[in-house]
């Protein structure tokens, strides 16, 4: 059975905090994966991270890590000075992933995260070339930490390069290597694709993370709108068995909040822990 996870941020307003507490919660709740903002531990101390890598193992909890890049640190940026520095700044963060036990790098790694974008940025030939020639150069690390770096595909309100399955393909496919692969995301994907099983297929075995929730970012098996029957049929077909990881985003105020467009309280009061029990047993169910 897939290894099932969810992001640290559920319960949070904001990405930068002590991480120990949600891995031992992850592992009380019986999560397999807890998936951490890489940035919020990018400036800790050694001993930090240490402990971090501990609190991990002493529960049974693998870490998976996210991130979307800053402006200033775009590859695909015309500033071959600022694709430089995020070049280095993604070499560090793989290594800082193999330094804590991780395998999994996600999310928006290929350009700058958020909108809006001026229109001069809208040369998507351009930025795909300068991204995929950057992310040529970020592999060799990520080979020799065995970290597999996943280009998530995300809504158009999010960014520009890579919103379809399609898309994310056609990227992996031009940077050629075992260790650029994909994250799909059913909230993404609820967005931008025609359907949910297709997108899956056409990704198969470059799918290298997959992150599951509903479209208004609850946690499975909280509304009606996704097929949930067609998405677990979809990766059964296909083979995968790879990691499930719920990113559910409910409670409104801080950076997180601000980041991801929250305006309003999504957890209505319930206990989050129980809820987070209860979309892993719907999880499990759609598994067996």
């Amino acid at each position: 059975m897939n290894d099932i996870g969810i992001y640290y941020a559920y319960w949070l307003e904001n990405m930068k905090a002590d991480v120990i507490p949600y891995i031992n919660k992850a592992g009380d709740l019986g999560f397999d994966i807890l998936e951490i903002y890489a940035a919020t531990l990018y400036d800790k101390s050694a001993d930090y991270r240490s402990r971090v890598k501990k609190a991990a193992e002493e529960n049974d909890v693998e870490l998976t890590f996210s991130l979307g890049m800053r402006k200033d640190r775009d590859i695909s940026s015309e500033d071959p000075k600022v694709r430089e520095k995020g070049i280095d700044y993604l070499e560090s963060l793989i290594k800082m992933v193999d330094e804590l036990g991780g395998e999994c790098f996600s999310g928006i790694l290929y350009g700058a995260w958020g909108a809006p974008f001026d229109s001069d940025e809208l040369d998507k030939e351009a930025h795909f070339k300068r991204s995929t020639e950057s992310m040529k150069e970020v592999m060799d690390t990520a080979e020799k930490y065995d970290v597999s770096c996943n280009m998530e595909a995300v809504n158009r309100f999010e960014h520009f390069l890579i919103n379809t399955a399609e898309e994310a393909m056609n990227y992996v496919n031009e940077v050629d290597h075992t260790h650029c692969n994909i994250l799909l995301d059913t909230y993404h994907m609820n967005i931008e694709e025609d359907s949910f099983s297709e997108a899956l297929e056409r990704v198969g075995d470059k799918l290298g993370s997959f992150h599951i929730g509903e479209n208004n970012r609850k946690p499975p098996g909280q509304g009606g709108h996704i097929p949930w029957d067609e998405v677990f049929n979809a990766i059964k077909e296909i083979g995968y068995e790879g990691r499930l990881v719920m990113e559910p985003f409910v409670i409104p105020g801080g950076d997180i909040a601000q980041d991801i467009a929250l305006w309003r309280d999504l957890s209505e009061g319930v206990d989050l822990d129980e809820e987070a029990q209860k979309a892993l047993e719907f999880t499990k169910k759609h598994l067996s």
